[in-house]
């Protein structure tokens, strides 16, 4: 029998994502910084990043509609509406003249997820961080989420998960982000 897997805890600090932005400005695809602003903005993975269109982005009623999210017993059709922040699409307005029109893929250039980790890869050792993964921006966004003071079925909603003990892997709370709501009247 196999054990489950290894919990990581790992956090992003605003110094790491500024590094991971300089050093991603430096590289000729022009596109791993925006999608590494996007995951840490969304929570989304390299899977759904890659495969986003434009039609599924509402710029208006600030949504992003991810097909065949990931599920564990639903492979396809788990179709999912989610929020996200203006500063997510900033990104998609600021990455979107750069690719002249705003129509088919987002980012047309990334042909597989793994493309997206394979550049990761590339970025992440130029700003000397050699032990970050893409997917350690996915806990930073979620955490990020609830110390914004979102609940829990709010996150879970923007996130994809189906139960607490799952989404509960991915949150690692900052001690100092919940000093001042200790503090509140």
């Amino acid at each position: 029998l196999l054990g489950g897997s290894r919990r990581r805890e790992r956090r992003v600090s605003a110094q790491e994502l500024k590094l991971l932005m300089h050093a991603s400005t430096k590289h000729r695809s022009g596109w791993i910084g925006p999608i590494i602003m996007l995951a840490v903005e969304t929570g989304m993975r390299q899977g759904e990043i890659q495969a986003l269109q434009w039609k599924d982005v509402d710029f208006e009623g600030n949504t992003i509609l991810i097909k065949d999210r990931k599920h564990p017993t639903e492979k396809a059709g788990n179709n999912q509406i989610i929020p996200v922040s203006n500063k997510a699409l900033q990104v998609l307005r600021d990455w979107g003249p750069i690719k002249a029109k705003r129509s088919g893929a987002i980012f047309p250039d990334v042909k597989l997820a793994q493309s997206i980790s394979d550049r990761f890869v590339k970025v992440r050792t130029a700003a000397g961080l050699p032990e970050l993964h893409f997917h350690d921006l996915r806990h930073e966004a979620i955490s990020r989420f609830f110390e914004k003071g979102l609940q829990i079925q709010e996150v879970a909603r923007i996130s994809g998960h189906k139960d607490w003990k799952q989404l509960l892997r991915y949150t690692q709370l900052n001690a100092s982000s919940l000093v001042d709501k200790l503090n509140a009247n």
